[in-house]
């Protein structure tokens, strides 16, 4: 996309570079209670089309999906920002990692 805001910045992944927009009534909304937050995004790829069964869950300002989900499933959620990098300071993606440990302690 030509017109995309860079999605792959020269900072820490510990460093958020732009925010992400939620799907109202997407499992991310319910999680996060959120319409719109800040990521680190870090990625030189982007989904053009979606699989069967797969919903867009929030996308940046550009347009570039940033978050998809699978309904219907205990816990299928992907995201283009990278969580692992701003855990220790970002309740975001504190939830975010906490829905999956939960969802996979869920499944014993």
């Amino acid at each position: 996309m030509p017109e995309s805001i860079c999605h792959t910045p020269k900072t820490d992944k510990a460093v958020n570079t732009h925010t992400v927009r939620i799907e109202a009534g997407s499992r991310l909304h319910k999680l996060l209670h959120k319409r719109e937050i800040w990521v680190n995004g870090k990625h030189h790829q982007a989904i053009k089309d979606l699989a069967k069964g797969w919903v867009v869950a929030a996308r940046a300002k550009d347009g570039v999906v940033e978050a998809v989900e699978f309904p219907g499933k205990r816990f299928i959620v992907g995201v283009q920002w990278h969580p692992e990098g701003t855990w220790r300071e970002d309740s975001y993606s504190q939830k975010l990692f906490s829905a999956f440990v939960q969802a996979a302690a869920a499944r014993r």
